[in-house]
């Protein structure tokens, strides 16, 4: 009947809340007693069993961002790792003295913020919005974690040495599609007037990076070892300065409440983290986030799975390079200085030497900093304490004609490409000396036969010799003119040679004058040497004078590249800046143009009437305020420099950019006199055909 029904009913709802009651208390009471336990847990307890991690497991959808979806143990239950809005876990970087080097892909391991999060620190917040690599490699961002192989190296023909190339034209192209689109939003960056100047420098100066590291790839042949550290340093560049914008623009608007939360997490690298503050932000924002907790706070925290952390193994190549690198730094994760330590290694791989390092030359007086530019029209001048005898900088002996030469007799079976190594010997001065032939030495040859000589000889060491420069640790150094002279007139040919053979000997004085460049990778002196001769892809005829064209072309590019070298060594002798050389170049680089930045070693044609030579004051004016960026901090710097604003490069007038131009000018070839004792190599301008 429905009475009975309804008694039956109200039994068991008195049976179920009594049941119900019962469990709650014995729930309540085994809680109590397990949170008791928990509070007394050790590391070992944890290590042997992973699951006291759940004891305060919870619904799904109750987590907050201090709370766990997984978490893991790690060194043997001292730690756990948890993470509030990822699925796995991975094993951390270890270690106070961790040994930070290249492995096998290029990369450096689990220590690499490219391969796997870091430890958060605050001046590198960005590192956290790095693109994670993706999963499939259709995806067109993939080609920022390729690695390139011998199949993607074309070899170029060298002349004097084998084993120089370049990156194959299809992933070249590739990568600059990616820079270009890039470089576009960096462009909108730096015409937002929401952020300060100082925001932007960062940015500004991984752009700048980037447009390098692309330019040395696309320009230099190099070893094909160059080639994958070049192509590593370009993707390092891209992938930072993604991140950076990324985060400008994505991210800390969602931290500061400008956007509302993110409703997923970015497919990102993330971050250790050990600020609750940062942690929430993270969360917030969608970036993916991991805590390192001690095993004492075990009582006080929620994790609602535990998985086994992932070791560096599964996601980081560890094999060493063969052969193996000396680690560049050795410390903890968590030093910000193993960050610099991957730029001040990258830079010396990729980077570009100071020839005039070893030079001793005694810093000038120091002249009142009310001093100003020496009158227009005049060249460098001595200073006092300099003799006034001539005007002559360096004055020569006239020898009488056919005079017989006097002395004991040359030393026969030298390197003549290289200065005398002895005792004896009083040693040369590297100021005297130049990183590439002196242009003058090609004009002051009046014999039509021996100018081809010249012309051809150069063009046969040109990219042995530009590649000796391409390396940060290279051994190069300055040659005196008259090795230069050698060396043009007589390259491999057999003049003045016995004994030996002839071969033998211009191979043993070609590897002495190229240095510490032979034995990088597959870099060796050419077992024949191919008399055929390129200019800009163009072959020349053997054994004659090319065109007046050619030949500007040719004497331009030294008048360039020899300038470039120069006003770095003078901005590291003359600046007050305690700067170290990367930071230094990077201004001098500023100076020129080129399709991706301007390069210490690529001095193309095509910009030949562009940057300092351009025709209109309105063209020359950025790079002149470059220039002026640099030698504002030298010693001796006159009124006239030091006094003009920091202004907009439109507020300028066509008289400040002349007179700017001018003062630049005097002050930098009186700089370079005073510092060297010769006169400068200065730049030069090709009058172009207009296209």
């Amino acid at each position: 009947s429905a009475s009975n029904s309804f008694c039956l009913s109200s039994d068991l709802r008195s049976l179920i809340e009594s049941t119900f009651e019962l469990l709650q208390t014995y729930l309540l009471h085994n809680l109590q007693m397990i949170l008791s336990d928990i509070a007394h847990a050790t590391a070992q307890d944890l290590a042997k069993n992973p699951n006291l991690l759940l004891h305060k497991k919870g619904l799904e959808g109750t987590r907050t961002a201090f709370d766990g979806r997984v978490g893991s143990v790690i060194d043997n239950g001292q730690y756990f790792v948890i993470s509030p809005n990822m699925a796995h876990v991975y094993l951390p970087p270890w270690g106070r003295n961790r040994e930070t080097r290249v492995r096998m892909d290029g990369r450096f391991a689990d220590d690499d913020y490219l391969v796997g999060l870091q430890p958060y620190l605050p001046q590198f917040c960005h590192y956290a919005a790095i693109p994670r690599q993706p999963k499939y490699t259709t995806d067109p961002l993939s080609i920022m974690w390729w690695i390139p192989t011998k199949k993607d190296f074309v070899y170029c023909s060298s002349n004097v040495i084998s084993g120089l190339g370049k990156l194959d034209s299809a992933h070249l192209a590739l990568l600059g599609q990616h820079i270009f689109s890039l470089q576009q939003r960096v462009d909108l960056f730096r015409k937002d007037s929401t952020f300060a100047s100082q925001k932007k420098q960062p940015v500004l100066s991984l752009s700048t990076s980037l447009d390098h590291a692309y330019s040395h790839l696309e320009s230099l042949p190099t070893s094909f070892r160059q080639v994958q550290f070049g192509v590593g340093l370009l993707q390092r560049c891209f992938l930072e300065l993604t991140a950076h914008i990324d985060y400008l623009y994505i991210y800390h608007p969602i931290m500061t409440g400008q956007f509302p939360p993110a409703t997923s997490v970015a497919h990102t690298i993330g971050a250790y983290v050990f600020d609750d503050v940062v942690v929430q932000e993270f969360v917030r924002v969608g970036l993916p986030v991991w805590i390192v907790k001690s095993f004492t706070y075990l009582h006080a925290t929620r994790v609602d799975a535990v998985v086994s952390p992932l070791p560096p193994e599964t996601w980081a190549v560890l094999e060493d390079a063969i052969p193996p690198y000396h680690p560049f730094f050795t410390g903890p994760a968590t030093s910000p200085e193993k960050y610099h330590a991957f730029g001040t290694w990258a830079r010396r791989i990729v980077g570009y030497p100071n020839p005039f390092a070893d030079t001793a030359v005694p810093r000038p007086p120091a002249k009142p900093s009310s001093s100003s530019a020496p009158p227009h029209g005049s060249g460098p001048i001595r200073s006092k304490q300099s003799s006034a005898t001539t005007s002559q900088p360096y004055p020569k002996k006239h020898p009488k004609p056919h005079a017989k030469p006097h002395g004991p007799a040359p030393i026969v079976g030298r390197n003549k490409f290289l200065e005398l190594n002895s005792p004896l010997s009083p040693p040369p001065i590297i100021a005297w000396s130049y990183v590439f032939p002196d242009p003058g030495l090609f004009i002051g040859v009046t014999d039509p036969q021996k100018a081809a000589r010249f012309i051809h000889n150069w063009l046969q060491y040109r990219q042995a010799l530009i590649f000796r420069l391409s390396s940060g640790n290279s051994s190069a150094q300055p040659i005196s003119p008259q090795l230069w002279r050698t060396l043009l007139n007589f390259g491999l040919d057999s003049q003045g040679m016995d004994g030996l053979s002839v071969k033998d000997k211009r191979r043993r004085e070609l590897a002495e004058l190229l240095g510490s460049c032979l034995g990088e990778g597959s870099i060796e002196l050419s077992e024949t040497s191919d008399s055929t001769t390129f200019w800009r892809e163009r072959s020349l005829e053997v054994g004659a004078l090319p065109s007046e064209d050619i030949i500007r072309e040719i004497l331009w590019e030294l008048f360039e590249l020899n300038f470039r070298f120069e006003f770095v060594t003078l901005d590291s002798r003359a600046s007050r800046l305690h700067r170290n050389l990367d930071e230094r170049q990077r201004s001098v680089m500023a100076c020129f143009p080129g399709n991706y930045g301007g390069s210490l070693l690529v001095a193309e044609v095509s910009f030949a009437d562009k940057g300092l030579a351009a025709l209109l004051w309105k063209d020359r004016a950025p790079y002149l305020l470059a220039m002026l960026n640099v030698v504002k901090t030298w010693d001796g710097c006159p009124s006239l420099l030091t006094s003009i604003v920091d202004k907009a490069q439109w507020r300028h007038s066509e008289a400040d950019v002349i007179s700017l131009e001018n003062g630049l000018a005097r002050f930098y070839t009186q700089s370079f006199f005073n510092f060297f004792g010769r006169a400068a190599i200065v730049p030069h301008r090709l009058n172009l055909p207009t296209v």
